[in-house]
This record gives C-alpha cells, sequence and structure tokens, in this order.
C-alpha cells in the first residue's frame, strides 16, 4: 500500500451536534475549545455537559490561542492503525493550552524529528488539510 493510499484510507473524525463546532472552526484555521461559564473551565475534548461541575449543558465556543507546552509525548514507529501506517516514525504529544492549567489536547507534532521533542517544549497549533478535505488541528514546536 502506498503512502497515498495510506492517507485515504485514514478514519475520518466523528462528526456529531457536539463535536461539528470543533471540526468547522479548524476548517477556518481557528483552534476552539468549549467553556463552561456555570465552573468557568475550558473543556476538551467536546462533550454534551460540563465533566468538571457536571451542571452546565449550556457550553459554548471559544478561541483560544492554540499555543501550549508538552506535558507528555509518545513516539510511534510503526502504526497498525489503518491510515497510518507509512509515515515513519512521529511524535504524537499531550498538549497543555496555555489558557487553563489541566486542559490538554492530543495530537501529532510537525516538522521536528522524534529526537528533537521534549517535555516542556512550546508548542502552537497549525492546521493539516486531509485528503478528504477534513482540517486537523495538529502542533509545531516554537522558540
Amino acid at each position: 500500500m502506498s503512502v497515498q493510499d495510506d492517507i485515504v484510507t485514514r478514519p475520518r473524525p466523528e462528526m456529531d451536534p457536539t463535536t461539528t463546532p470543533y471540526w468547522e472552526s479548524a476548517g477556518h484555521g481557528v483552534l476552539t475549545l468549549q467553556w463552561c461559564a456555570h465552573c468557568s473551565h475550558f473543556i476538551h475534548a467536546p462533550m454534551s455537559r460540563c465533566w468538571r461541575c457536571h451542571r452546565s449543558t449550556g457550553l459554548e465556543w471559544r478561541e483560544v490561542s492554540g499555543r501550549g507546552v508538552i506535558h507528555s509525548f509518545i513516539v510511534i514507529h510503526n502504526s497498525r492503525l489503518p491510515g497510518f501506517g507509512g509515515r515513519g516514525p512521529h511524535v504524537v504529544a499531550m498538549v497543555e493550552i496555555e489558557e487553563q492549567d489541566h486542559v490538554f489536547m492530543f495530537a501529532n507534532v510537525l516538522g521536528a524529528e522524534p529526537g528533537d521533542v521534549a517535555v516542556g517544549d512550546r508548542v502552537e497549533v497549525t492546521f493539516d488539510e486531509t485528503i478528504d478535505g477534513i482540517t486537523i488541528p495538529q502542533f509545531r514546536i516554537i522558540a
């Protein structure tokens, strides 16, 4: 299977009424996260009710800077998941967003060799359009 074939077989992100605003904003090059006005906290991954206060279902979407710090990461050497093979080693990081402690996103770190990535590296969001037009928030290391 070629890399191009592998990309074509990647699973599409699941879109439903809860997650669609996230994917739509990414398609416009904007990173948004849910915000709970009741307890004043960002929430990620998208959900229908605040996981923190368990009260609010009236979550709103707010734009965030897209900057953060790598809290943890893993190097994938040979993915066996359909649609993710053939890429060579790549880094998937747990990024803590700068707007609020303990709010994390998981994404690839693009443009860096695995040996050049470290816990504590500052990153910013970049948007990666897939072959079928879905835009995925990813990260890249910044100075």
